[in-house]
């Protein structure tokens, strides 16, 4: 061993001898401080541990005091008490279980429902403003006369509307703070008979202009009904403060019971289905490996003369179309 080796040897025995003290100091001065805090705290602290003990003795010593509470009851006839619908395992289901719908959890949709009673709108303030605006015959005739023929004759009917069957909130509404027409969060401007909404021109007819501005339209097309739809979509007409981020909101009006919610459904799902005997068989999978494997045992069945598994075949083959590995 060299004379180098020797020194940095000699130094690191320094070192640790020195850390060594330090620890010991350290030690030393712990137990010091623990030593100076019981001795400081003991006039408070053996007070509170004999009360502490003391505790559970008192508690049991205490006498339990029931109160009752005195109420009448009403019986409930047996006819009017809510029972479970039962089935056997071969019965049909009672006439109570059909009354009942259920929702599958994969069909649920993001949809807020309204409690409100039929016929009310999340905002009125449209017509309120519009009447203010066009408080004489003069200043409504006036107003009218910019429009087309065909847009004139709903825009006077929302005018002189006193019975509340404007539909304000999944319709047209006028902005008389703006000086203009808007459905959901767009501007609608009129070209004739026509509707411009961000940029696209809607043919207008009596049956479109039925669904926007109607509570309670009559004469529409199936045509009308998927260009009111496609208007709703893009400017979130039926979403919750007309923010694509939010729900849908579904009321128990008319119109959207009978005209939107279908549509809507045409889009999100089936929405509620009735309670049936029928057995409904759900297909699990973990990838579409799996799912193209049972699709090609379920053509083999067919080929050799089974022909129990077209609606499995269908609803994989959309499963697969969905999912984008076939066309």
């Amino acid at each position: 061993m060299n004379a180098r080796d020797k020194t940095i040897k000699q130094k690191l025995t320094k070192t640790r001898n020195a850390i060594k003290r330090k620890l010991e100091v350290l030690k030393r001065g712990e137990l010091e401080t623990q030593r100076l805090v019981e001795a400081t705290y003991k006039p408070i602290v053996e007070p509170l541990k004999k009360i502490a003990k003391q505790e559970p003795k008192i508690r049991n010593m205490i006498p339990k005091v029931e109160h009752k509470i005195e109420y009448e009851s009403t019986p409930i006839q047996e006819e009017e008490q809510f029972r479970t619908p039962q089935r056997s395992e071969n019965g049909p289901i009672t006439a109570a279980a059909k009354r009942l719908n259920f929702i599958e959890t994969d069909e649920i949709s993001n949809i807020a429902y309204d409690n409100g009673k039929e016929g009310e709108d999340e905002d009125t303030t449209e017509t309120i403003n519009l009447s203010q605006l066009l408080d004489t015959e003069d200043a409504a005739q006036q107003f009218l006369n910019q429009y087309h023929v065909l847009p004139r004759q709903y825009i006077e009917r929302m005018i002189k509307d006193t019975k509340g069957d404007i539909d304000h909130f999944y319709g047209l509404r006028y902005d008389a703070n703006f000086d203009q027409w808007a459905i959901g969060d767009s501007k609608v401007t009129f070209d004739g008979p026509n509707l411009i909404i961000k940029d696209k021109i809607y043919n207008g007819t009596p049956g479109l202009y039925e669904l926007l501005v109607l509570k309670k339209p009559q004469e529409f097309s199936s045509k009308d009904g998927r260009v009111y739809k496609e208007i709703l979509d893009v400017t979130n007409g039926y979403r919750r403060n007309y923010d694509p981020g939010h729900q849908i909101v579904g009321t128990k009006s008319h119109k959207y019971r009978n005209i939107l919610k279908p549509l809507l459904s045409e889009h999100y799902g089936t929405g509620m289905k009735e309670v049936n005997n029928t057995v409904k068989e759900y297909v699990y999978w973990n990838t579409p490996h799996e799912l193209v494997e049972r699709l090609r045992l379920l053509h083999a069945s067919r080929v050799a003369g089974h022909t129990g598994h077209n609606n499995e075949i269908s609803s994989i083959e959309e499963e697969l179309r969905e999912e984008g590995i076939i066309v």
